[in-house]
């Protein structure tokens, strides 16, 4: 039987490295039985996604790429998150990016991502986390706003009253 990965104790980040993918994902997937429905789990998630979601995160934080994901975990958890829900809340922008790129059909806008994770505020992961997520979501703070203008300008949807004022001066 595999180890049961904790998402509120943070792994070794060499030992988990180490680890292959699927045993990574085993892990995960160990450490989420019986969380099907609680405050940050749906009986009705995709889990072997949630999974694996969690497990990129994981990976990104061990790996300190980007920096700012490890930056933005110590920023949460400083402001009252635990760690799982902190990771729930990177998970959510990297779905939302992930997400977006597939949309688009283009390559990881890298540079977004890192933005949006380093805009990330815990009362966004808070207010998120009480409700449930459509896929592309766009996440609330400052980099969210700015990647929800971006993907609206991008959908050729009708600018807002202040883009607008913005374009005519």
């Amino acid at each position: 039987m595999s180890e049961v990965h904790d998402p509120d104790v943070a792994p070794d980040p060499a030992a988990w490295l180490a680890l292959e993918e699927s045993e990574r994902m085993e892990r995960m997937l160990a450490g989420h039985r019986g969380r099907e429905d609680d405050a940050l789990h749906k009986a009705d998630v995709n889990h072997v996604m949630h999974a694996a979601l969690h497990g990129v995160v994981e990976t990104q934080i061990a790996a300190g790429e980007p920096p700012e994901v490890a930056a933005a975990l110590a920023r949460l958890c400083e402001a009252g998150l635990t760690r799982h829900a902190a990771i729930h809340g990177l998970m959510r922008v990297l779905l939302v990016h992930m997400a977006g790129m597939l949309d688009r059909s283009e390559t990881f806008d890298r540079a977004g991502y890192v933005e949006a994770v380093a805009g990330l505020e815990a009362a966004d992961v808070v207010a998120q986390g009480l409700r449930r997520m459509e896929p592309a979501e766009p996440l609330r703070g400052t980099a969210g706003r700015e990647e929800a203008r971006r993907q609206k300008r991008l959908s050729g949807s009708r600018p807002s009253r202040r883009d607008r004022r913005k374009n005519r001066e």
